[in-house]
C-alpha cells in the first residue's frame, strides 16, 4: 500500500491531500492515536501492515494541544500542553541517563520511584537538568501554573489569551531543554530514541511476521525538525497564531 502511495505522489499523511478524499478513498486508514504508539491493520488487498510512529509522547501532545487551542478547547489546550511539558522533562531525564551509559533496567527501576508523582519528576529533571548543563533550568511560574490549577481543580474555563499564553510559556520552558538535546546528538541520524527503541521492541513482539513501517508526523515541537521550526521560539505568539489558522484551514 504504500509502494502505491508512493508511486502516486501522495504522502500517507500529506498535506495537500483533503479530508474528504482520505475519508473516501480506501487506500487511506485513519487510526486515532494509542498509548502503544503503533497500529496494525489489513489493506483492501488483504495485506497486514505494522505502522510504528517515530514521534514522541511529547510532541503528540504539543499538536494536540495545538488543535485544541485553534479549536477553542481552551482547557483540554493547557492540559495537553502541561502534560506535553512534563514528558519532555521525562525524555530529557531517559536522554541524558542514556547518553551516560546507564542501564535501561536501572533506569526504569529509578523510574518506578516517580513514575505517578509528578512533582518528583520536576525535581529529577531539575536536578539532571543542573548535572549536565550546569545551571538551573527555567520553569513555569507560579502565575502560569496557576492557570493551569485552576482550570484542573477549580474547574474555570480559560480565556484564550489565557490558554495562548500558558501555551507561550510552556514553549519558552521547552526550548533550550530541546536546544541542550539538539545540541548534545539527536538529530534524524542519531540512534533511535529510548522510547521509539521500546515502542519498536513490543511491536515486533506482537507482530513477528510482519515487517514494520514508519511514519513520522508533523508536530509543533518537534525534535527533528527542530532547525527548521525555529520560528515557533523567536516569534511564539505569531507562529502560533499562523499554525492555528493552518489547522483551521487545512484540518491538521
Amino acid at each position: 500500500m504504500f509502494n502505491e502511495l508512493k508511486e502516486k505522489n501522495i504522502s500517507y499523511i500529506s498535506e495537500t491531500v483533503n479530508n474528504d478524499i482520505i475519508k473516501k478513498d480506501p487506500r487511506f486508514y485513519t487510526e486515532g492515536f494509542n498509548d502503544e504508539g503503533f497500529f496494525h491493520f489489513t489493506c483492501i488487498h488483504g495485506h497486514e501492515n505494522l505502522t510504528i510512529l517515530q514521534n514522541s509522547k511529547f510532541e503528540i501532545l504539543s499538536q494536540m494541544a495545538l488543535y485544541s487551542l485553534a479549536k477553542g478547547f481552551y482547557r483540554e489546550s493547557i492540559f495537553s500542553f502541561s502534560t506535553c511539558l512534563e514528558r519532555l522533562f521525562e525524555y530529557f531525564i531517559r536522554f541524558y541517563a542514556h547518553k551516560n551509559s546507564i542501564d535501561e533496567k536501572q533506569i526504569e527501576k529509578s523510574w518506578k520511584n516517580v513514575r505517578n508523582q509528578s512533582e518528583r519528576q520536576i525535581g529529577a529533571f531539575v536536578f539532571m537538568y543542573l548535572l549536565q548543563k550546569k545551571e538551573t533550568p527555567l520553569l513555569l511560574d507560579t502565575n502560569i501554573t496557576k492557570i493551569r490549577n485552576d482550570a484542573v481543580h477549580k474547574g474555570k474555563f480559560p480565556t484564550k489569551e489565557e490558554a495562548m499564553v500558558f501555551a507561550e510559556k510552556v514553549i519558552k520552558v521547552a526550548h533550550p531543554i530541546m536546544d541542550s538535546m539538539v545540541n548534545d546528538g539527536i538529530n534524524i541520524n542519531s540512534p533511535p530514541s529510548p522510547d521509539f527503541t521500546e515502542r519498536l521492541k513490543k511491536a515486533i513482539a506482537r507482530h513477528k511476521k510482519i515487517r514494520p513501517a514508519f511514519i513520522g508526523i508533523s508536530t509543533l515541537l518537534s525534535l527533528n525538525n527542530y532547525r527548521t521550526q525555529y520560528n515557533i521560539f523567536t516569534d511564539t505568539r505569531n507562529e502560533l497564531e499562523r499554525r492555528m489558522k493552518h489547522m483551521l484551514t487545512y484540518g491538521r
